[in-house]
């Protein structure tokens, strides 16, 4: 059995509930050892505010830290987790032609990407392309479905495991940072690929 996507908690823990979302769409609940999900939260959540708030968000060197963990874990008890976690960042974390995003998409993989809101950080789960869409779930629960920029909308989940949002391709990609659903600047752009790897 899958387990349903799950919202963030907090303001800042869309990082590692991305992760966790990912591994659950990737994964029988079963199959997921417990050590995974206590590592995930051990390296994110990070960062200490201007005001000494400590777990203001995950930084950069935190989510490729985990990357690489993920990618290296193994364990005895649990043989049937296996995957493949890559790190991309800035000129790497592109959609022109022969992205690595859209590849791992189409080969059943997902991604935890790096996106703008307003001036702010925020990650979701990429599950799909399709049409010049990215189909995502946005971790942040929202109660306004409305949207009328026509490059981005909400959707209504149809399952536990469904999207919940989608973004334009071209909007997705523009570098502005002062916008919604976006990637942004290259030098802030990073995503974390997940595949799972057969045994």
């Amino acid at each position: 059995m899958k387990t349903p996507f799950r919202h963030q908690v907090t303001e800042l823990d869309c990082t590692p509930t991305s992760i966790i979302n990912a591994l659950s769409y990737l994964f029988e609940r079963k199959e997921i050892p417990p050590a995974v999900i206590q590592r995930i939260y051990l390296y994110c959540l990070d960062c200490i505010s201007p005001g000494n708030e400590h777990g203001y968000g995950t930084s950069y060197e935190s989510a490729k830290l985990i990357a690489h963990w993920l990618s290296e874990f193994s364990s005895n008890q649990y043989k049937q987790f296996h995957i493949d976690a890559q790190y991309l960042e800035q000129d790497q974390a592109h959609l022109g032609p022969r992205n690595k995003l859209t590849k791992c998409l189409n080969q059943g993989g997902v991604a935890v990407i790096g996106i703008t809101l307003g001036n702010d950080a925020h990650d979701i789960l990429a599950l799909e392309i399709k049409d010049n869409w990215l189909y995502a779930f946005d971790p942040y629960h929202r109660t306004k479905q409305a949207n009328k920029t026509g490059n981005y909308e909400y959707l209504l989940p149809q399952s536990g495991q469904s999207p919940n949002l989608r973004i334009h391709i071209d909007w997705l990609n523009t570098q502005s940072n002062k916008k919604n659903f976006r990637l942004g600047s290259k030098n802030e752009r990073f995503y974390i690929l997940l595949n799972r790897i057969q045994s």
